[in-house]
């Protein structure tokens, strides 16, 4: 029967680490599993693909999940065959001349045990284990045994073929802004930090919200005022896709509000209250696994009673991401 790509799992099948065992009967297993998981319906036995020197050096990953990558594979079957020797002696009987008798015993089998990892959710499926005979035929019904058994974890797949894992981030960054136009008159710019909470992936793959908060202090220098402070929360969404190898790159378009505290010299405080809206576009440097530098050029607007302040701003930090 054939089955649509759509619904098979892409497995990569690693040959048996092999313990105490010979390179004829690991080739031999190795073999005979291959053949069984050819032979199962949603089973896509795909070769392992080799890793370039340059895919080594990726930051923030292993060898194993550069290839991985490279092949789209969603599951990673491995495992290892012992093979077990063991000589012993114990008493022919619990009672008179018996007791002092000693009588060999030998035990002489293959263990075969093989893990099923689902590479998406990153996590095991299942870890099988069977026991064999040391002869040809044993071997064999073993084998048809353990594909039997892999077989119940081999269902027809679920397409998701355009979701990702959930991506959860957290950030920190410093904050740079420069005014323009009317803003611009009494004052040139102002520095802080900020905080933003990122998801990406949400429903399908590359969409992305972000929820930021932060606060600029902004220098004046025609309004007299001791200090101008300004808190500002924000709600972003954009679409996040590859460059160049390790640069993500994810415009954004958001909305939010700046809280502004003008402080006077008499220690009197004013407050304002401005909707404001932002273009973004955000450059992410991953590194090690989890991690990523940040550098977020924008243009920002925000809308007062009888004006329309504009100011360019930066955010430069470094964030945790982990998955779902």
């Amino acid at each position: 029967v054939t089955v649509e790509k759509k619904f098979t799992h892409r497995t990569v099948y690693t040959d048996l680490g092999l313990i105490n065992t010979t390179e004829t009967v690991g080739k031999y297993l190795n073999y005979k599993i291959k053949k069984g998981l050819k032979s199962l319906q949603y089973c896509d036995l795909v070769p392992e693909q080799p890793v370039s020197a340059t895919d080594k050096d990726k930051p923030g990953h292993s060898e194993n999940e550069v290839a991985v990558e490279a092949a789209s594979v969603h599951r990673i079957i491995s495992g290892t065959a012992k093979h077990v020797q063991v000589k012993f002696y114990h008493e022919k009987g619990k009672r008179g001349k018996n007791q002092y008798i000693l009588r060999r015993f030998k035990e002489d089998y293959f263990s075969i045990s093989v893990e099923i990892f689902d590479v998406r959710d990153d996590e095991t499926i299942a870890v099988i284990t069977e026991k064999s005979e040391p002869d040809k035929k044993s071997l064999d019904q073993a084998m048809t045994r353990l594909i039997e058994r892999i077989s119940k974890y081999y269902g027809p797949r679920k397409a998701m073929l355009t979701k990702d894992r959930l991506e959860i981030s957290l950030s920190l960054a410093g904050t740079f802004l420069m005014t323009e136009g009317s803003f611009h008159e009494f004052s040139k710019f102002g520095y802080g930090t900020a905080v933003s909470l990122t998801l990406t992936n949400v429903f399908v793959r590359g969409l992305s919200f972000q929820i930021y908060a932060g606060y600029y202090y902004i220098d004046e220098e025609k309004l007299q005022l001791d200090a101008l402070h300004s808190v500002f929360s924000l709600l972003l969404a954009g679409y996040s896709f590859t460059l160049h190898k390790n640069v993500r790159i994810t415009p954004y378009l958001g909305v939010g509000y700046h809280y502004h505290i003008a402080v006077e010299y008499t220690g009197n405080k004013e407050f304002f209250f401005d909707p404001y809206c932002t273009i973004q576009c955000e450059l992410s440097f991953p590194f090690l696994k989890r991690y990523a530098f940040f550098i977020t050029p924008a243009y920002n607007f925000f809308f007062e009673e009888k004006n329309i302040g504009r100011y360019f701003s930066a955010y430069a930090g470094f964030r945790f991401t982990w998955y779902k």
